[in-house]
């Protein structure tokens, strides 16, 4: 088969296998997200036979699958949670369509997007976007970071599960090193002891802070695979605040509240916020205090 002819055939071939999937995705309800990423796996695997036919296939189609399917999915959640609320950092979501939203036509459309017109489609990224603006802190990606794993082993597979049970093995390791710590040198005699308590006990904390807040959006089904790396600055963030009281022990009577290392380290790991506080606190003390010092020279 000459190079031109294969590529005719396996660009439709992938067009044939992306309405077969959608149409195994969108027309049973009942039908797992597990499915659907097998699905998507399928296709970018055929997508991956060489790279000179993959720079040649038309990937739009893909990205035009994946948004249908993740606009059917959204369309769905409403429809099963319609007239929820949510109860988030203080603000009321309630989850329900747009004005004259037609979820049946819209539904439709996702199921069959690849082969509708420029009109068309058109009108149904203009009802997608007006139905992601009533859904709130729920979007098409927060559901597909949080969608249900059919099993353990597949908890890999789903990001928000993923970066949980990470957080849960550094929470783990810690708790592990730091009950050593205490073995070692129960007192904490040794200076050595007493800093790597303090930065375990922060990480500890920190961790514990982060499983809450990933747990609470697993539940509201609302993360954002794009907090994963600011969530990982704000462990390294808690640990060097609480280690940080160790190293500099003078650091330690901002809080005179008559805790241990290892407590008043945990407490800055889980609230970060107190410390650089206390810092920016202390930086202004300081700049006022040179302010002065010139206005009198």
């Amino acid at each position: 088969m000459r190079s031109s002819s294969r590529l005719r055939y396996l660009t439709h071939s992938i067009r044939g296998r992306a309405n077969n999937s959608i149409g195994l995705l969108l027309g049973d309800g009942s039908i797992s997200d597990v499915r659907y990423t097998e699905n998507m796996k399928y296709i970018h695997h055929c997508c991956s036979e060489g790279e000179c036919i993959r720079k040649k296939l038309d990937m739009v189609v893909l990205e035009e699958l994946e948004l249908a399917a993740n606009a059917w999915h959204l369309a769905r959640y409403v429809q099963e949670h319609q007239g929820k609320t949510i109860e988030y950092k203080g603000t009321t979501y309630i989850i329900d369509f747009p004005k004259a939203f037609d979820c049946g036509v819209f539904m439709h459309k996702a199921k069959n997007y690849v082969g509708l017109n420029d009109q068309e489609r058109d009108q149904f990224m203009n009802s997608y976007r007006k139905l992601e603006k009533s859904t709130g802190i729920i979007t098409a990606r927060t559901l597909s970071a949080t969608r249900r794993a059919e099993n353990l082993g597949d908890y890999r597979k789903v990001p928000a599960s993923r970066h949980f049970f990470d957080l849960l093995v550094v929470a783990i390791l810690s708790a592990i090193l730091a009950t050593w710590l205490l073995q070692s040198d129960p007192e904490m005699k040794l200076l050595s002891s007493q800093i790597y308590f303090a930065f375990t006990t922060a990480s500890l904390g920190a961790s514990v802070y982060l499983l809450r807040i990933t747990q609470l959006h697993l539940k509201l089904r609302s993360f954002e695979v794009e907090r994963i790396p600011a969530h990982y600055i704000r462990l390294v963030l808690g640990v060097i605040a609480g280690g940080s009281i160790a190293l500099i022990p003078e650091l330690a009577n901002w809080f005179d509240l008559g805790m241990g290392i290892g407590t008043l380290a945990f407490v800055l790991g889980y609230g970060v916020e107190i410390y650089y506080d206390g810092l920016e606190a202390v930086k202004e003390s300081i700049r006022n205090a040179l302010k002065r010092a010139l206005g009198k020279s």
